[in-house]
């Protein structure tokens, strides 16, 4: 039976909400009464393949760097600020070494599919530990500790070995923007891994120096940077200046904005329809047979040999999602069965600048001639919705609730990261800024009663 005052006090202790730096108060993320339950097989399998399908990612880089790929390589980047776009230009592998990647999955059917890749600040392995660890002394039911934030520390270890480091206890700077809004989750990274005996301090940029081999915050030293801000965001300094050489600074991750654009990922599933096209990048059969199963069918829309025109998919419009490449939050993010709903037709009006009602045709025209960043149609994945109580602060809802999953990864190294988070939400588009939750993330294998 599970406690519902234990359940929120451990969330409220353990900071689960939104930071709302404009009002200097926090806002209690939503959670599920009941947890999201995969079978520890079919998760590992999921870990599997998406460790593969990243794999592809320097390679597909290192094709589109090709002269004959210019106007795709272009086409596909644009948006992106100067900083990201350069290191599209440098050596795939250099830029290869992530600490955690977040890969979000969406069921279709019984299948778990892959739909968007973030691996520059991939977050929430806090809130999904805390979550489900408030869900099981609330509950009664206990399974192994979850070890989001433990494989991270782990992971942070392990790539700063790789590239040289020689300290036997690192100091790390969590690196954020100033009113970070997963303030909670940054808190509670600091604090563990502080008791863990590794000396953690948050900090902004503008507090971060260079000095020799080591950067100081507030005149003490630290060895490496867990990066949890865009790289746009940087302002000018000595962590702008040397995160292009990030191995040689022990900052994590590198610079990845190219592989979280979502043309990048529809041209992965474009190229791996090809026989020809694998061969000439170079994906290995188990690479293929990984992206087979997990990605979903995507394409980049307009034109070009690696592109489709808007027109070819206006009949299928039901059937597809629309994405705009280069985004976050799922704001830039439209169902097509809901194209004529007023709440997508708000959105489209405000995103496009163009008057009600906002037609497939206005909006392909504005997305070709006047944005710029390319636009993907995915197709629709079935997913999974059943109703369930949802904790919302003081008070509990009923939702009629879709829910998704996300698995962490590391690249570059042995693995180690491979645990997940659970989202949900009462639209299909499942985004917590947008006042989704989270839901406790469960093996099945793993789960058993107190005596």
């Amino acid at each position: 039976m599970l406690n519902i005052n234990t359940y929120r006090f451990e969330l409220d202790q353990r900071h689960v909400a939104v930071w709302r730096a404009d009002f200097s108060k926090w806002r209690p993320i939503p959670v599920a009464l009941t947890p999201t339950r995969i079978s520890s097989s079919q998760w590992q399998s999921v870990v599997s393949d998406a460790r593969l399908v990243f794999s592809t990612f320097p390679k597909i880089l290192k094709w589109l760097q090709l002269p004959d790929q210019s106007q795709l390589k272009a086409g596909i980047f644009s948006g992106l600020s100067g900083l990201e776009q350069f290191a599209c230009d440098m050596d795939p592998m250099y830029g290869w070494g992530h600490v955690t990647t977040r890969f979000d999955l969406y069921w279709h059917g019984e299948e778990i599919k892959i739909i968007e890749v973030n691996c520059t600040i991939p977050a929430m392995q806090a809130y999904s530990d805390n979550v489900l660890n408030a869900w099981q002394i609330a509950s009664g039911v206990v399974e192994s500790s979850s070890s989001n934030v433990t494989e991270l520390l782990q992971s942070l270890f392990q790539m700063y070995r790789i590239d040289g480091g020689m300290s036997g206890n690192p100091r790390i700077i969590i690196l954020h923007r100033p009113g970070d809004s997963q303030m909670g989750e940054l808190l509670w990274l600091k604090d563990h891994w502080n008791q863990l005996g590794v000396h953690t301090v948050l900090a902004t940029p503008e507090s971060v120096s260079r000095i020799g081999e080591l950067w100081v915050v507030d005149g003490k030293p630290y060895d490496m940077i867990y990066r949890h801000i865009f790289a746009w965001r940087l302002p000018e300094g000595s962590v702008k200046d040397a995160l292009l050489e990030n191995r040689s600074f022990h900052i994590y991750n590198p610079i990845s904005a190219h592989y979280e654009s979502k043309a990048f990922l529809a041209l992965a599933s474009h190229l791996a329809a090809s026989a020809a096209l694998v061969t000439e990048v170079g994906i290995t059969p188990e690479e293929l047979s990984a992206m087979t199963r997990r990605v979903p069918w995507s394409r980049i829309l307009g034109d070009g040999r690696f592109a489709i025109p808007f027109s070819d998919i206006k009949d299928r419009l039901p059937n597809l999602v629309l994405k705009r490449s280069v985004g976050y939050g799922g704001h830039q993010v439209f169902m097509g069965n809901e194209w004529d709903s007023p709440e997508t037709q708000s959105r489209l009006s405000q995103l496009t600048g163009e008057p009600l009602p906002v037609t497939f045709e206005k909006f392909s025209t504005w997305a070709v001639t006047r944005d710029n960043s390319l636009w993907i149609a995915q197709e629709r994945m079935s997913g999974i919705r059943r109703k369930t109580s949802v904790l919302c602060g003081d008070h509990i809802e009923e939702w009629d609730a879709w829910f998704d999953a996300s698995v962490f990864i590391n690249s570059r190294s042995e693995p180690i990261c491979g645990g997940g988070v659970s989202r949900i939400a009462q639209s299909p588009i499942v985004n917590i800024g947008a006042g989704g939750g989270l839901a406790p993330f469960m093996l099945e294998a793993d789960i058993r009663e107190q005596p």
